[in-house]
């Protein structure tokens, strides 16, 4: 068996350096190998300077919601896309109820039913995923979801039981009961 010493050509902090073993023109194992895909600390590193003043500016100023900061990433990112104007949002769930709303779909509607269908099929095909591999006895579905309520869930218990594994398709599904101020209580608990 060779060995055949190998160093990233990255510029790491660990240097990453690694052995690879070698028998016959094929590797047999590579010892020692340690790879961060995604170093945030890496790269808040970088900028720290001007995250840190931008932080500061926020507290200073202590508009924390649709702050000047917002008008201006708004701006910048119609600018980028080359459109007039562009509004940004909390999350994926946010930027479709936005969408729906200025549509003014309502429960029944073909639209809503398609959207309720499609993003149905797609969680409950993540979340078969999930339960393929950890086996929950539950899940519990909040934040912007829990707003679309009973409506959702059938399309995503339906879509999730075509792909979760027999051992899995009797996993339940609910609504979250404090809805989005889950993740409140959820701090609140932490600091309590």
């Amino acid at each position: 068996m060779k060995i055949v010493k190998q160093a990233c050509t990255l510029d790491c902090p660990d240097a990453c350096k690694f052995n690879i073993y070698v028998e016959n023109n094929k590797i047999i194992r590579i010892e020692g190998w340690k790879m961060q895909f995604i170093d945030l600390h890496a790269q808040y590193l970088d900028l720290k300077k001007e995250i840190d003043a931008n932080i500061q500016k926020v507290l200073d100023h202590g508009k924390y919601i649709m702050g000047p900061e917002v008008a201006e990433l708004e701006a910048q990112l119609a600018d980028y896309v080359g459109v007039k104007h562009c509004i940004t949002c909390a999350n994926g769930t946010d930027a479709l109820q936005m969408v729906l709303m200025a549509w003014e779909v309502k429960e029944g509607d073909a639209v809503a039913i398609e959207v309720a269908e499609e993003f149905g099929s797609y969680l409950g095909n993540a979340l078969a995923n999930v339960a393929n591999v950890v086996d929950p006895d539950i899940f519990v579905i909040g934040g912007g979801v829990f707003k679309a309520g009973k409506v959702v869930l059938e399309y995503i218990e339906k879509y999730y039981s075509q792909y979760a594994f027999m051992s899995c398709k009797n996993t339940g599904f609910a609504l979250a009961e404090l809805g989005n101020d889950a993740g409140i209580y959820g701090a609140a608990r932490l600091v309590l």
